[in-house]
């Protein structure tokens, strides 16, 4: 046989073993595609569903409960905007040297003397553990609607059916490990707030607000950034004053003070809706991540359904 022969002897040789095997990788993807798709059609939208749901009433829930406890911090403000006003902070503020030190030093007066950064934390720590444990109560009801959806789908592929217990522990690693990705790529002025714990889930992902620091080098302490941005507003008005605090100025200030509450919840509204929207795609890369798997597992090379 010469060369040319070989050749083409060769390469109808290669067609006829690459062409099945071909067919067959095709066929794989398309069966898993197809099982895939029936797997999700089963899980997002009531997904989507659930998540409409917490997004339609947590965030404004979250603004009416801060809002209150900064109301009642603020009832009673005389007394720290005499300090305001007064001589010490004057000098104490003329003794800054940039506007970062002067936003810093108002900060540090307000968590002194009206509501202290521990105060704040944990009032906002109480409404996301609040809001968190309902969160994961509906997980695991999703969960359990989930698992009885996708048991006809499972047995049709020859898999076992997933347990909502099954199904838990799956996503729920999924979706911890999203949340300590975000921990890690925070910037390092943003970083989120209060606490790693991964217990419970909800809380974690809605504790995932950014902190504002303030303080001496060393001794630096954080209130969630929304609170922080709040407050300096009103140290922008007194700013824009600063040389001129006679007359109804302080007044004035007082009604600043009253409105805060206002101005904090809407700032918590804004944050919780981001947080339940990062929330919502975790849980669903989740759901994703966990079909891909179970078609992954069931569907071979030489499988059909």
């Amino acid at each position: 046989m010469d060369r040319r022969q070989f050749m083409i002897s060769s390469g109808w040789a290669a067609l006829a073993v690459g062409t099945p095997a071909g067919y067959l990788l095709v066929r794989r993807q398309q069966l898993r595609a197809q099982a895939r798709e029936r797997l999700l059609t089963e899980a997002l939208p009531p997904l989507e569903e659930l998540s409409g749901g917490h997004l339609a009433t947590m965030p404004g829930r979250a603004r009416e409960e801060i809002r209150r406890f900064f109301h009642g911090k603020c009832l009673n403000v005389e007394s720290f905007v005499s300090h305001i006003c007064s001589n010490s902070f004057v000098e104490q503020v003329g003794r800054c040297r940039t506007s970062q030190e002067r936003e810093d030093c108002f900060l540090a007066a307000f968590c002194s003397r009206v509501a202290t950064e521990a105060e704040i934390v944990n009032h906002v720590e109480t409404i996301a553990g609040e809001m968190g444990s309902e969160l994961n109560a509906a997980w695991r009801h999703y969960c359990e609607r989930l698992g009885e959806a996708w048991r006809p789908q499972l047995a049709g592929l020859g898999a076992a059916p997933l347990s909502s217990d099954q199904l838990l522990d799956a996503t729920g690693a999924f979706i911890r490990e999203e949340i300590r990705a975000a921990v890690r790529t925070a910037a390092a002025n943003r970083l989120p707030a209060l606490g790693e714990t991964m217990e419970n889930i909800g809380k974690s992902a809605l504790l995932l607000a950014p902190l504002a620091l303030f303080g001496n080098a060393g001794l630096a302490v954080g209130i969630p950034l929304f609170v922080a941005n709040s407050i300096r507003n009103v140290w922008n008005y007194i700013w824009s004053r600063w040389q001129d605090r006679r007359g109804d100025f302080q007044a004035a200030l007082s009604g600043r003070f009253a409105m805060l509450g206002n101005r904090v919840g809407d700032g918590f509204q804004t944050e919780i809706r981001l947080r339940l929207n990062d929330l919502y795609t975790w849980r669903s890369n989740a759901v994703r991540n966990q079909a891909e798997k179970i078609v992954e597992e069931r569907i071979g090379m030489f499988e059909s359904l």
